[in-house]
């Protein structure tokens, strides 16, 4: 049997999820600050939900500058997440 690859996999469900992310976005070219949490299970593709969101941000927007970062559960040093804001900034 011949396999095809069919390109990326479909993004499905969590619709009302990333409407909420995009209500957020909106709300900051008001003017308002807005902070969005994010939480759930390890595997529950949070991470895949936020890229998702992001990729269909910078298909929408000229403009957009995003800055990222990460932490692990069994990080050293509380905050570390925000070294990579940092580091995302610095090479913007």
């Amino acid at each position: 049997m011949r396999r095809v690859r069919a390109g990326p996999l479909p993004f499905i469900g969590r619709d009302g999820q990333l409407e909420a992310l995009a209500s957020a976005f909106e709300q900051t070219q008001q003017g308002q600050t807005v902070t969005v949490y994010i939480h759930g299970s390890s595997g529950m593709g949070r991470r895949r939900w936020c890229e998702q969101f992001v990729d269909r941000l910078r298909d929408r927007e000229e403009n957009v500058v995003v800055l990222e970062g990460r932490c692990y559960e069994r990080e050293s040093v509380p905050y570390k997440a925000l070294d990579g804001v940092v580091d995302s900034l610095n090479q913007y």
